[in-house]
């Protein structure tokens, strides 16, 4: 990777995590919030090979744990396993655009689902029923 993609990328992930941290944490639909970061690390992992795209998701997910209240580690976990899931599968959303959204709004849903599913089982969350 280029040393100015990299500083793209970097920056797009940075941005992307503050304003997950401080406006997007806020929007709530039920308990539903958008991931913000999920959906910025699915996208870049165009432009990055498979060890960059995984310790990338990592460090993003770690950093998100750092700055908010749940287990240390749990995004890193499912942030980490949703780009592997990314990296294995990219040339298949190569097919044209509305490919692509899909491919990313299903990247995107299962992540939601497994960070729901890993954070009950940690005692994370709870749902009210």
């Amino acid at each position: 990777m280029r040393s100015r993609q990299a500083i793209v990328i970097t920056l797009v992930l940075l941005v992307a995590v503050t304003l997950q941290v401080s406006v997007f944490g806020r929007f709530r639909v039920g308990s539903i919030a958008p991931d913000l970061v999920l959906i910025a690390l699915v996208l870049t992992s165009f432009r990055m090979g498979p060890s960059t795209a995984l310790i990338t998701a990592f460090g993003c997910g770690l950093a998100l744990d750092a700055l908010s209240s749940e287990a240390l580690g749990l995004r890193a976990m499912v942030y980490t396993a949703v780009m592997f899931a990314a990296v294995r599968t990219k040339e298949r959303a190569n097919a044209g655009p509305v490919a692509t959204a899909f491919w990313i709004a299903a990247l995107t849903l299962g992540g939601v689902l497994l960070l729901g599913l890993v954070g009950t089982l940690f005692g994370q969350l709870q749902f009210s029923g």
